[in-house]
């Protein structure tokens, strides 16, 4: 019964920090994109660098939160 509960609570969190990394993807899209049409100078290398600055974060946070993941599962 406890490990149904577990598994449960897993797979709540698991979708939930999906969920939050989508929502950075989306934020971070939106707001390069913004940097991109509402600048004086129409320049590609502001959005590249804010998705680019973003999609780094999310992959330490992944990284981290795996190697976390994989320490709790030997214990």
């Amino acid at each position: 019964m406890n490990i149904k509960k577990q598994d449960k609570a897993t797979h709540r969190n698991t979708l939930l920090i999906l969920l939050i990394a989508a929502a950075l993807v989306v934020w971070a899209t939106l707001i390069g994109l913004g940097s991109y049409l509402f600048a004086e100078k129409t320049d590609l290398r502001k959005p590249l660098i804010v998705v680019g600055v973003m999609g780094a974060f999310l992959l330490i946070w992944m990284t981290s939160w795996m190697m976390r993941r994989v320490g709790l599962n030997r214990k």
